[in-house]
């Protein structure tokens, strides 16, 4: 893929529906998460994008962890390609990037975030700056829960049911009745295994 001054778009498929990525030479721009509706897909993924070009060539790389991930399949995508931030507020920035140090199968509370992005008191605006998330799954918001265990807000299509069922695919278990836990955490890494129990 040779990506030349512009934006570009690709929608594939996955096993949970079509997903879509938007990016540019710097990067990724955007993620849409999985919907059975592709128009309603590429509006929501190119909203305020004047001229985006289809590449299904695009990140190809990212597209196949992707599916895999949806798949059921332990996938890392941290790391995989340059997320572009431009345009956020710096604690927003510091927050997503924290965000994505939150590894597949963990979970993170908005407060210990926050901590890690550099504001030990700011749940509440860790919060908000997950709420701009641009890129849902890469930078993998639906990883932070609150301080109580309960898996709170999420601002993605689907929203809390949809983060719900994330949670419950990297747990390996059903997506009915489980409660992660931020109780135990290790190594001073803000992140915590998630543990489940039938409700």
């Amino acid at each position: 893929m040779t990506l030349v001054g512009s934006d570009y778009y690709v929608i594939f498929t996955t096993a949970w529906g079509m997903f879509g990525l938007v990016g540019n030479r710097d990067g990724l721009l955007r993620t849409g998460l999985p919907t059975d509706d592709p128009a309603a897909m590429l509006k929501g993924l190119l909203a305020g994008i004047e001229l985006a070009r289809y590449d299904r060539g695009l990140f190809v790389d990212l597209q196949e962890r992707i599916r895999a991930y949806f798949d059921g399949e332990v996938v890392d995508l941290s790391g995989q390609v340059p997320l572009v931030l431009e345009g956020l507020r710096p604690f927003t920035q510091a927050v997503l990037l924290a965000c994505t140090k939150v590894a597949y199968g963990q979970v993170c509370s908005y407060k210990d975030l926050a901590a890690l992005a550099g504001r030990r008191s700011g749940a509440r605006p860790a919060a908000n700056a997950l709420a701009t998330n641009p890129m849902p799954l890469v930078i993998p918001c639906h990883r932070i829960v609150r301080a109580d265990g309960r898996i709170g807000g999420f601002s993605g299509p689907g929203g809390p049911a949809m983060k719900k069922r994330l949670l419950a695919l990297e747990a390996q278990k059903p997506t009915v009745g489980f409660e992660p836990t931020t109780a135990g955490l290790q190594n001073q890494s803000s992140t915590v295994e998630l543990r489940w129990r039938q409700v």
